[in-house]
């Protein structure tokens, strides 16, 4: 019988972490899910850690990366084999607490509304300690989380479960290397709503070795301030705010300016402050919210600032 749930698991060299990962999926309270792990091309002995794993529980499924080697395309294969109700992430470094799995499914089983769920992301180092960084946008309304991925995104990507259905309704697939979850969260938070929990539901591992850190899989800042500009507008226009030719040169360059988030996020706050955009919100639900935080914007860290848009 089919399961009811596909967790997917990227792998590249995963090692000496990959079979910890696996083990934190498979003890989990929730147990009627596949367990997919796409190998990508490792050299360091992940596959075959994999396959030993598999011939020990027949819930893991073994795929290989047909679409291309690279992160993005093991993403986007995993979501083309997803034949379940729900699917959630995981990466093979990382480790999912045992509670995870049966608390998403029962929030989506209560609130049918809601198209995906995470919670907080923890870092912890490569002997599994504890690190400081707790990462999420928990305690967000809809409307919050929505305008908060304007600025910055606050969806951990490993913490997140979902409803296949919406992934198949839009096409929504991972597109840009730079920016892949960014960009995917924001078109699916455009289609279906999103709900974080404060909880933590994954611990990430914060790995110098990790594909994520490695000097080959960067890009230039100019090509990630393409990819951020790209997203923003998206966004920007989901929420029904245009941008006449002089204000998107302004939007270019302001992105341009900084390679931090915070500062980012502090640049687009203050170019939101123009007279024209404020205009824009004239009569939506939101007005009063943001022209607050346009004249409060030297008073409160630009970040509190942004989660109090659409409340």
């Amino acid at each position: 019988m089919k399961p009811r749930l596909t967790v997917l698991m990227p792998c590249y060299n995963a090692m000496p972490f990959l079979e910890s990962a696996i083990e934190s999926v498979l003890n989990q309270t929730f147990a009627d899910f596949w367990l997919c792990i796409i190998c990508d091309k490792s050299n360091d002995g992940s596959e075959e850690c994999v396959k030993k794993c598999a011939h020990k529980d027949n819930r893991i499924k073994v795929i290989d990366n047909t679409y291309g080697k690279g992160i993005l395309n093991a993403r986007n294969l995993g979501l083309d084999v997803v034949e379940t109700e729900y699917a959630a992430l995981m990466d093979a470094d990382d480790i999912a607490p045992d509670y995870r799995f049966e608390m998403q499914i029962n929030y989506l089983d209560q609130y049918e509304n809601v198209g995906g769920v995470g919670g907080l992301s923890q870092s912890i180092d490569e002997l599994g300690n504890h690190l400081p960084r707790i990462f999420g946008g928990s305690c967000l309304s809809e409307k919050s989380l929505k305008a908060e991925m304007v600025f910055n995104n606050v969806i951990p990507n490993g913490s997140m479960m979902f409803r296949d259905s919406v992934v198949k309704e839009y096409n929504l697939r991972y597109r840009d290397k730079e920016v892949e979850d960014y960009m995917f969260w924001c078109e699916f938070i455009t289609k279906s709503p999103i709900h974080l929990l404060p909880y933590i539901l994954l611990y990430y591992r914060v790995n110098p070795n990790s594909r994520s850190q490695t000097i080959e899989e960067r890009i230039t800042m100019k090509e990630r301030r393409n990819h951020l500009y790209k997203i923003f507008e998206y966004m920007l226009n989901e929420n029904d705010l245009r941008l006449n030719e002089f204000q998107k040169k302004h939007l270019f360059e302001t992105i341009g300016e900084s390679n931090r988030p915070v500062s980012y996020s502090n640049k687009i706050i203050n170019f939101f402050s123009y007279s024209s955009l404020q205009r824009q919100v004239r009569g939506k639900e939101w007005e009063y919210e943001f022209i607050k935080i346009c004249e409060d914007r030297k008073k409160i860290n630009a970040l509190e600032k942004i989660k109090r848009i659409f409340i």
